[in-house]
């Protein structure tokens, strides 16, 4: 679903000391061909996004504006494609 989306949504896997090296992390993301760029971020991101779990999920529009925050756990298709939806609008 996310190719309907390429050209208008921004896929980043951010990590933050994780203790493994972005190199590390980017060279994962490749090898199992996940969409998106993996980048570091500053722990106080985390702090100033509300991140307290691994696998934060968040959604943020062009305005910074935070449209949705997930973590663990799955969601179905549907509701990924309106996530990815509502972020190509915002």
């Amino acid at each position: 679903m996310y190719p309907d989306y390429k050209d208008d949504v921004v896929l980043l896997a951010v990590g933050f000391q994780s203790g493994q090296t972005v190199d590390a992390l980017d060279r994962h993301w490749m090898s199992n061909q996940y969409p998106g760029i993996v980048a570091e971020a500053p722990n106080n991101m985390a702090r100033d996004y509300g991140v307290t779990t691994q696998s934060t999920k968040l959604g943020i529009a062009r305005d910074g504006e935070v449209l949705f925050r997930h973590g663990y756990g799955t969601s179905s298709a549907d509701t990924w494609r309106e996530r990815l939806r509502s972020l190509a609008e915002g």
